[in-house]
């Protein structure tokens, strides 16, 4: 049966196309065509970094803003269109020859965790905002250096729905922290890196026009690192150590969730100026002279959706209005899927334009899903799902978040919090009642957890069919 071979074929696909995505190729290194640097590096890129939905979908998140990073580029969605509890992984890895060598991988991690417990919405999460490094040849030294300049974030978000208003507000305390690092590739004691912080915030509001429309508005506070000196290598690059600038961004949208496997969204995301700000790989290119618009549009469908098993595909596009001098403005064209086994769920995407390819995989747990198999949370009675091919424009409020529902029925849900605070106790009751059997009690308990898994899935699956059958 095709549910039993799932998990090998899930790890099939990841090997495959993780060997794919992160293949080295060799070439020659570029030479870095200055020797003092007198301009400041640019914080943020005109395309998308993130997880798996905000990258599929254009970055068309204003509006929805239901996936894990959407909701922290407009934390009020942690209380409205999010529902549940989300914990990811991602993997962004871009070559992009507006910036340098598009054989240099840009590599940027995502992760973090959102949970929904209306009308209150939590998130915790930690992500690259930018990000420019190469290997460079100094002929005139002849060695060899990398160089990178970065800036990533750790953002702590909660969210408030009003019902009264049907709008919610979000705020987010944004970290920052932005590492400059130069090292020779022959140096055994390679010169420590340059680290910066500072704070920011992020505030969104996420408003029900009408039923099963939302706009959404959010703004995310410029940042300035200021980096000192450090141990500069004068005798290949003076002055490497500069500022690094973050610039204003704004987002606002409309989104449309008819139900809980069909979205769209679109957006447009602004960008504002940096001054004096040029690439690492060329300063005499100058980056954020002036304001960027950004439109960008994204669908989601899951087109299967069985309790157990679920696919998701996602499609977008946006129109990249650069922030650097002399490069053409760029149309994106994105897409991906997400497979939903069990308690884990993954996926590919792929952001393509011209001179341009952001590769991106992900991995997930659903912690509320985690907990029901290990009898550490009741199980909450779901929806019939739909099975296969939905009909993607169906009003109908099941399985959506509370917030978008317009005639309420008090149903049976869990409290994440309120669970979450008792599960510590659970989990000692359990230990102790595993370990009257000595170590291979334990062992056996978690061995017979594992081994009911497939039957459960193969009742689940089999049960959904029959009740899909005419």
């Amino acid at each position: 049966m095709i549910y039993r071979r799932l998990p090998k074929l899930v790890l099939a696909l990841l090997a495959s196309c993780t060997t794919t995505v992160f293949a080295y190729n060799a070439y020659a290194l570029e030479s870095l065509p200055y020797d003092e640097r007198i301009k400041t590096y640019s914080g943020y890129p005109t395309t998308i970094f993130g997880d798996l939905e905000s990258v599929a979908m254009a970055g068309a998140t204003a509006g929805l803003a239901d996936g894990l990073m959407g909701s922290f580029e407009n934390p009020a969605a942690l209380s409205h269109t999010l529902d549940g509890a989300r914990l990811i992984f991602s993997r962004n890895s871009t070559g992009d020859q507006h910036i340098q060598s598009f054989d240099e991988k840009l590599v940027a991690y995502t992760s973090g965790l959102a949970i929904s417990n209306y009308p209150w919405g939590f998130g915790i999460g930690i992500g690259d905002v930018g990000l420019e490094n190469q290997n460079y040849e100094f002929t005139k030294l002849s060695r060899s250096a990398h160089l990178e300049v970065k800036n990533f974030e750790y953002r702590f978000a909660v969210s408030r729905y009003f019902e009264s208003i049907k709008t919610s507000f979000g705020l987010s305390l944004n970290y920052g922290l932005a590492e400059e690092n130069f090292v020779f590739l022959d140096e055994s004691n390679p010169i420590e890196l340059n680290r910066e912080h500072q704070f920011g915030l992020t505030v969104g509001a996420q408003s029900q026009i009408a039923d099963h429309l939302m706009a959404g508005l959010a703004a995310t506070t410029p940042m300035v690192y200021s980096f000192s000196p450090g141990d500069r290598p004068d005798e290949a690059l003076s002055d490497f150590y500069q500022t690094i600038l973050v610039p204003l961004r704004i987002s606002t949208g409309l989104g449309w969730m008819p139900n809980h496997h069909f979205k769209t969204d679109f957006s447009f995301h602004i960008i504002g100026k940096t001054k004096n700000t040029a690439l690492l790989s060329d300063q005499g290119i100058e980056v954020g002279n002036r304001l960027n618009i950004q439109p960008r549009l994204g669908v989601s469908y899951r087109f299967l959706d069985f309790r157990s098993i679920a696919v998701s595909l996602f499609s977008g596009s946006y129109f990249e209005s650069t922030r650097i001098e002399g490069k053409t403005n760029r149309i994106h064209f994105t897409g991906g899927f997400k497979g939903e086994f069990w308690v884990v769920n993954f996926g590919f995407g792929l952001d393509e334009s011209a001179n341009y390819r952001n590769i991106i995989a992900t991995i997930g747990l659903d912690p509320i899903e985690v907990g029901q198999f290990l009898n550490l949370i009741p199980k909450e009675k779901k929806q019939q799902p739909k099975g296969f091919l939905p009909n993607p424009f169906e009003i109908d409020d099941a399985e959506l978040p509370r917030a978008l529902v317009k005639n309420w029925k008090e149903r049976e849900r869990i409290d994440p919090i309120k669970t979450g605070l008792s599960i510590p106790n659970k989990i000692k009751s359990k230990f102790e009642n595993a370990t009257k059997g000595g170590i291979e009690g334990v062992g056996k308990s978690l061995i017979d957890a594992v081994k009911s898994a497939p039957e459960s899935i193969q009742e689940e699956f089999e049960e959904d069919l029959d009740n899909k059958k005419p």
